[in-house]
């Protein structure tokens, strides 16, 4: 799928429906790239995308997993879901909330995972949504397990993006910002969040 279409996509997933998509382009290879830097998958890792949306993390993920690493995604909006299966066909991808993320890995017979990295627009959820979404995923995130996720430098002066900001210091015991990711459309930066 050419980038002219992708971005369309995405403007008319963000036009529908803002709060679940947050974004008007997919992610660019730089800021997909800085997600997984210092990232090194062994065989036993389990590996949780969430929103993936039409794969711009996922291209890069998967050519770094080990031999013996399991990957999953969860996304809720339909129309990615469909670009997502037709770029990644075989990849298992699970078309719901990420809140449900226990049953998921219980599903996939999964007690821990080792990263979770997400493409998930923080900034637009409401602080219970934020709250829910981090509780559900500290079910089932190991002790010194790694949540990766990124921020829209022009969202962080949003309430909710420093609430969630703020939200990451009590769930995690060591939280990394990157340098913004100048070249992204827009520009980012990433957080890289040990429990």
């Amino acid at each position: 799928m050419s980038p002219i279409i992708k971005t369309a996509r995405f403007i008319k997933e963000f036009a529908t429906n803002p709060r679940s998509t947050g974004a008007i382009a997919p992610s660019g290879p730089r800021l997909s790239k800085r997600m997984l830097s210092g990232i090194t998958f062994t065989d036993d890792d389990v590996v949780v995308e969430y929103g993936p949306g039409t794969g711009s993390f996922t291209k890069y993920i998967l050519p770094d997993l080990a031999e013996g690493s399991r990957f999953f995604a969860v996304e809720i909006t339909p129309g990615f879901c469909k670009i997502f299966r037709k770029n990644f066909p075989g990849v298992k991808l699970y078309e719901e909330s990420v809140v449900n993320i226990r049953n998921i890995c219980d599903q996939e017979g999964v007690e821990q995972v080792d990263y979770v990295i997400s493409g998930l627009p923080w900034a637009a959820f409401s602080c219970m949504l934020q709250t829910e979404i981090l509780e559900a995923m500290m079910t089932v995130l190991k002790p010194g397990g790694r949540f990766v996720t990124f921020a829209y430098l022009h969202g962080l002066v949003l309430p909710s993006a420093k609430k969630f900001r703020n939200k990451l210091e009590d769930y995690f015991s060591e939280v990394n910002i990157s340098k913004p990711v100048w070249a992204n459309l827009p520009p980012a930066i990433c957080y890289t969040c040990v429990r």
